[in-house]
C-alpha cells in the first residue's frame, strides 16, 4: 500500500491548494466567507459519502466473494478430515456446511453473533463425540484462513475501486480552466477592493 498511498498523497498535495483557489476565484470579495464555508462543507460531506461508499462496496464484496476463501482452504481441509478418519460422504456434508458458515459470517451485520450454520449439530452434521473437539479445531482453523484470504482479496478489490475513482477525478481536472483570467485575480480588482479594511 506504500507506493499507491505515496502517489495519491503527492497528487493531492499538488492540486489541493490550487483547486481551492480555482474554485473560489469567481466568488465576489464580499461573499468570500460564505463561499469558503460552502466549499468546506462540501468537502466534508464528500469525504463522509466516500468513506460510506467504500464501506458498502467492501462489505458487499466480502459477502459475495466468500466462496473464494473456502475454495482456497478446501483441499487442505479435506486432507485433514481424511487424516481424522472421517468418511468421504460426511466430509462433503461438513464442507458444504463450512461453506455456508463462512458465507453467513461474512454477510453478518453483527460479527459477535455466531450464525446457526456455524454450529455443529444444527446446520453441520455432528460427528461422533470423540471426534467433535478435533473437528471443531479443524473447522475453526480453516475458517480463520478462509476469512483472511477473503478479507485480503476484498480489500484489494476495494482499493482498485478507489484507484479508479482517483483516475476519474484526475481526468475531470483536465476540464478545469488552464489559467486564471486577470480580472479574476486580485491584480484585476479595483484598488478600493484590494485594499484591506482599516
Amino acid at each position: 500500500m506504500l507506493v499507491p498511498l505515496a502517489v495519491a498523497g503527492f497528487g493531492f498535495g499538488l492540486i489541493a491548494a490550487a483547486l481551492v483557489d480555482l474554485i473560489l476565484i469567481g466568488v465576489p470579495v464580499r461573499d468570500a466567507g460564505s463561499g469558503s464555508g460552502v466549499l468546506s462543507t462540501t468537502q466534508q460531506v464528500g469525504m463522509a459519502l466516500g468513506v460510506a461508499l467504500a464501506g458498502v462496496i467492501f462489505f458487499n464484496l466480502l459477502a459475495s466473494g466468500s466462496g473464494h476463501g473456502v475454495n482456497t482452504v478446501t483441499p487442505t481441509l479435506r486432507s485433514e478430515l481424511t487424516a481424522a478418519a472421517i468418511p468421504v460422504p460426511s466430509q462433503n456434508k461438513i464442507i458444504t456446511g463450512f461453506r455456508a458458515c463462512v458465507h453467513d459470517q461474512s454477510a453478518a451485520t453483527d460479527p459477535t453473533k455466531v450464525p446457526a450454520s456455524c454450529q455443529i449439530g444444527s446446520a453441520q452434521p455432528a460427528p461422533p463425540p470423540a471426534q467433535q473437539a478435533e473437528l471443531q479445531a479443524l473447522l475453526t482453523h480453516a475458517g480463520l484462513q478462509a476469512d483472511a484470504h477473503n478479507f485480503a482479496r476484498t480489500f484489494t478489490a476495494t482499493l482498485w475501486y478507489a484507484a479508479g475513482t482517483l483516475v476519474a477525478v484526475f481526468l475531470g481536472l483536465l476540464a478545469l480552466p488552464r489559467r486564471a483570467r486577470p480580472q479574476d485575480t486580485d491584480a484585476g480588482l479595483p484598488v478600493a477592493e484590494r485594499a484591506s479594511p482599516q
